[in-house]
């Protein structure tokens, strides 16, 4: 006689019933009994990023009021390290006469460029270097300022540094004015010819730029015993103005290689 299935099945399913029930009381009790924890953040240490950090001054209190091409002067620029770590090595420095206060080499005027320089400085100590240039013949009057760049090549501050001035003033004077006397004037026209001015006795002199390059000659508060002397070397030997004028007498105008157009 065959044996029915029917018993067996019963069996399974009554089983397969209690293990599925025994299998949800545990998992009903497991989530009474799990209490999640608050996850807890703790802050970071502040940590401050030590570096160098060089700036810079350009004192003009001792240089003459106004200046004039060809003068020589000492330009006091004082270098300070303001971050926390010494500053050590050998860094680039570049002098600047700009007509704003932000380095642009192609505007600015270049008036010295220095390498390898050894600086050495700990945190908040202060150093000061004496640069001596001679101002372009070719440099056009008006404001200027001097722009000192420290270490634009980012050898030991990563940002690098700026000294400034305050604005001075550039003049194609000559003679005596603001306080100079027997100042002479050297300037270099488009043939490459040196054209040096020069008055003695009272009063000054000077070169207004008019159109097409040029220049207009005046003379002003000079006397009977004023003397002015023009001498040309290198170029064409040459030297050309528009006008003169003579505010007031004249001993004697020496200037045979001058010609007036």
């Amino acid at each position: 006689m065959p044996i029915s299935s029917s018993p067996c099945k019963s069996l399974c399913m009554a089983y397969q019933s209690r293990l599925g029930r025994a299998f949800r009381q545990y998992a009903s009790q497991l989530n009474r009994s799990y209490c999640p924890r608050p996850l807890l953040l703790e802050p970071l240490e502040q940590r401050t990023l030590l570096t160098v950090t060089l700036t810079g001054a350009i004192d003009i209190t001792n240089l003459p009021t106004t200046l004039v091409p060809g003068d020589r002067i000492t330009v006091p620029i004082t270098i300070t390290n303001t971050g926390d770590l010494p500053a050590s090595g050998k860094i680039a420095l570049n002098l600047y006469a700009s007509q704003d206060q932000q380095v642009d080499a192609g505007d600015d005027q270049l008036l010295l460029a220095l390498s390898n320089r050894p600086l050495n400085l700990a945190p908040n100590a202060t150093r000061i270097l004496k640069l001596k240039v001679t101002v372009p013949l070719t440099a056009a009057a008006g404001s200027y300022f001097l722009l000192g760049e420290i270490d634009p090549d980012h050898v030991i501050d990563p940002d690098g540094g700026l000294a400034k001035s305050n604005a001075l003033v550039l003049s194609n004077q000559f003679g005596s004015f603001d306080g100079r006397t027997k100042v002479r004037l050297t300037v270099e026209d488009g043939d490459g010819s040196l054209i040096t001015y020069s008055l003695t006795g009272n009063g000054s002199g000077q070169l207004v730029p008019v159109d097409g390059g040029r220049f207009d000659l005046i003379l002003s508060d000079t006397d009977e015993k004023s003397a002015m002397k023009v001498t040309v070397k290198a170029g064409d030997n040459r030297a050309s103005i528009r006008d003169i004028t003579v505010n007031g007498s004249l001993k004697s105008l020496a200037a045979v290689e001058m010609d007036v157009l």
